[in-house]
C-alpha cells in the first residue's frame, strides 16, 4: 500500500509469519485504507504524517511474540531523493533506485547509473553472479532507449 503526507509517498507492507509461512500483506488493514482519501495522481493514501505511519509499523513488528515473526517493508519515494529499501530495518546493499530531478526513474549499480523504461518493484530486483541485476522472473531491467 502506497502512503503519502504531500511531502514523500512510500510503499509499505506489513506480513506476519504464522505456521504456513507469511501472511499476505496486511498494511490496508492496519492503517484502515477503508478510511482513508486515495490521490489518484499517486495512487497513495493520504495521511497526516508518513513517518509516525512507519513508526507505528515498526512497534507492530517489534511488538511480536517471536523474534522474526513480523516483517514491515518499506520503500520511500521522494522527489530527487534515493529510494531506500529496507526490511525489518536493514538497507539493501548494491543498488540505488531513485527519481531525478527530471522525474525519470533511475537505478545506479556501481558500475552503471540509467533511466529506466518504467518504475519497477525493487522488491522484484535480483542479483545473479553471471548476469548481474535482474527482474526476479529473470528478465532483464527495463532499460529506457
Amino acid at each position: 500500500m502506497k502512503l503519502t503526507d504531500g511531502k514523500k509517498v512510500i510503499a509499505i507492507e506489513l506480513k506476519e509469519r504464522g505456521e504456513n509461512g507469511w501472511s499476505g500483506d496486511l498494511s490496508k488493514e492496519f492503517f484502515n485504507a477503508g478510511a482513508l482519501v486515495h490521490l489518484n495522481t499517486t495512487d497513495a493514501y493520504q495521511v497526516e504524517d508518513v513517518d509516525a505511519c512507519i513508526a507505528r509499523a515498526e512497534q507492530w513488528r517489534d511488538g511480536a511474540p517471536l523474534p522474526e515473526s513480523r516483517l514491515v517493508k518499506c520503500r520511500t519515494f521522494a522527489h530527487g531523493d534515493v529510494l531506500t529499501v529496507f526490511y525489518n530495518g536493514l538497507d539493501t546493499d548494491g543498488l540505488l533506485y531513485y527519481m531525478d530531478q527530471y522525474g525519470d526513474y533511475r537505478i545506479s549499480t556501481g558500475d552503471t547509473d540509467a533511466v529506466l523504461a518504467h518504475p519497477i518493484d525493487v522488491a522484484d530486483v535480483r542479483w545473479d553472479e553471471e548476469r548481474g541485476w535482474m527482474m526476479a522472473d529473470g528478465s532483464a531491467l527495463p532499460w529506457a532507449e
